[in-house]
């Protein structure tokens, strides 16, 4: 059996990690560390998490070490060499030149005329990412488009993402410069280790999920993942066309429920099925 290289990009909560409801199946973050480990597979963490909080969850959940970390929601990009985090800095230079240079502190004044945003902790923000929290009794469609209003009006390129934490009930909105968020970072990162496109796959669960979930690059939902979220996720790929880029986890044998790790697994072996004989294989030894 050939192994086939895999640029492995996952999102970290309720993805990869099992902090949601649903319960996990026994042994699947094991077979997940494993799959890792191959010398074929080049893993990624795409987080809105920073350094400290993926750092803080490879500890916690006892995960494989990335090769790199897209973190901050794309917004900044570090590889991983012998635990060793680098910043890339040619993704940063990149990316300012949507805010012309200026950091959060700006856009901070022009947005004061919301009250109804709540600024995330200091710790949740960044030179180039502006997190607010959002009731979910608030009217999150006419927030954003305000948001936008403000931002074109000031001649910042910005993209900014709306998702929810279900832990806390609460919305997040995510402001970045335009060229920053997963989808972009994603490309640029494959683009510059000469990964082919159906090389690289993709898993999550969420809003600021999306836009990877809904483009040309292979991508997974977790069976975890709110009915919504795969509905609407079903709904946007039919209307580009793109339902073969688009897998959604259900369990894949008695063992391997569709819930986190498993359900990553289980995606992986759709898109590339040499590694299903892998997986059966230490699922019988295991």
């Amino acid at each position: 059996m050939i192994f086939p290289e895999i640029l492995l990009c996952t999102d970290l909560d309720r993805t990869l990690i099992p902090n949601g409801d649903e319960p996990e199946s026994p042994n699947s973050r094991i077979l997940f560390n494993q799959l890792c480990s191959r010398p074929e597979v080049s893993l990624v963490y795409v987080s809105g998490r920073d350094k400290d909080l993926i750092l803080q969850a490879i500890h916690d959940f006892k995960l494989p070490y990335p090769d790199f970390a897209i973190s901050d929601v794309g917004s900044t990009i570090y590889k991983i060499t012998n635990k060793t985090w680098n910043i890339c800095y040619d993704w940063t230079k990149m990316i300012a030149h949507d805010w012309r240079e200026n950091s959060t502190e700006t856009l901070v004044k022009l947005l004061k005329t919301i009250p109804d945003l709540c600024l995330q902790e200091a710790s949740k923000q960044n030179t180039y990412k502006l997190s607010y929290y959002l009731s979910l009794q608030k009217n999150h469609v006419d927030i954003i488009n305000r948001i936008i209003y403000i931002l074109r009006n000031n001649a910042f390129r910005s993209n900014v993402i709306w998702s929810i934490d279900t832990i806390k009930n609460i919305g997040l909105i995510d402001i970045l410069p335009q060229s920053a968020n997963k989808l972009t970072s994603i490309h640029w990162l494959a683009n510059k280790l000469n990964f082919k496109e159906n090389n690289v796959i993709f898993a999550g669960d969420s809003g600021n999920d999306m836009d990877v979930i809904c483009s040309d690059i292979p991508s997974i939902i977790v069976a975890n993942a709110t009915s919504e979220f795969k509905s609407h996720a079903r709904s946007m790929v039919q209307k580009s066309d793109l339902q073969d880029t688009l897998y959604i986890a259900s369990g894949f044998t008695n063992r391997l429920n569709g819930n986190y790790a498993a359900g990553i697994l289980e995606g992986i072996c759709h898109y590339k099925p040499e590694v299903e004989e892998w997986l059966l294989s230490e699922l019988l030894s295991t």
